[in-house]
């Protein structure tokens, strides 16, 4: 049974760009803020201090459905070629060198400008035809938040340079 439009989720590559996966969130997703980065820091026969090493990114967990049962009256819809796509967000791609980074839309916790990754992902029950192919499949998709690398130059080399170096 295919969930209301309001439960409708839909996973789509950005970076590089590829089709999309629609899915039905078939509980209740789990965002997770990313976590103070306060560190112990060790210090010889006194307190242990504390150091800011930054704020973790934050994580999403999605219990989610790939739904081709009864598409149709009497007529269910293989779902192998979006199970392919789910797996496909885990290999480097060519073009980046490493797996995609994704858009998600829906009635979700985030901002839909936020951009993710795939930690894990656990299958769950399915349903086959008589084919064997499958035509319903549960999984849960552990996301993490995708922030781009920021490169900072150093100083010292031009430093270097006006020193003639």
């Amino acid at each position: 049974m295919h969930a209301g439009t309001q439960r409708r989720v839909h996973i789509k590559p950005t970076r590089p760009a590829g089709p999309g996966v629609w899915f039905d969130l078939i509980g209740d997703d789990d965002p997770r803020e990313g976590s103070a980065g306060w560190q112990d820091v060790s210090r010889p026969r006194r307190q242990s201090g504390v150091e800011w090493v930054g704020q973790s990114a934050s994580a999403y967990v999605l219990p989610l459905l790939l739904d081709g049962v009864e598409v149709s009256p009497g007529r269910d819809q293989v779902i192998e070629k979006d199970i392919r796509a789910v797996r496909s967000w885990f290999v480097k791609t060519k073009k980046t060198g490493e797996p995609p980074v994704l858009a998600i839309t829906g009635p979700l916790h985030f901002p839909k400008s936020m951009r993710w990754v795939v930690a894990d992902m656990v299958w769950g029950a399915k349903i086959r035809d008589p084919g064997g192919r499958r035509v319903q499949q549960a999984l849960t998709l552990t996301l993490k938040q995708y922030l781009e690398p920021s490169v900072v130059k150093s100083p010292a080399k031009k430093a270097r340079h006006r020193q003639g170096k």
